[in-house]
């Protein structure tokens, strides 16, 4: 494998970010985004307030992840999204707050 090659591959498989979430009894894990993700997100902004609101379970979904990097959420399924949308809004805020910490 090239040196570029390799270079590139070890930044797309770097591990999932780590954080701790007032409020989540476990540690919580973000993936880093990709260009699905970014237009995911370019998408959402676009949307009036009230919406973007509602979209704060999907943006979730697309980047909670396992300790692998693995998303645990489908950010396609209603059942995911209602799941997450069943949390309190202070742990909604939480873990928005630590995805939007530190950039992806």
């Amino acid at each position: 494998m090239s040196d570029i090659r390799a270079a590139l591959f070890s930044i797309a498989n770097e591990a999932p970010r780590k954080e701790t979430i007032e409020g989540v009894p476990v540690p919580v894990y973000f993936k880093k985004m990709q260009v699905d993700d970014y237009l995911a997100i370019k998408s959402i902004n676009a949307l009036p307030e009230d919406e973007k609101i509602k979209s704060i379970p999907a943006l979730l979904a697309r980047f909670l992840c396992d300790e692998n990097g693995a998303r645990i959420y489908n950010p396609d399924s209603k059942d995911d999204l209602a799941e997450i949308a069943k949390l309190d809004l202070k742990t909604l805020g939480n873990l928005q707050g630590a995805l939007n910490n530190v950039p992806n």
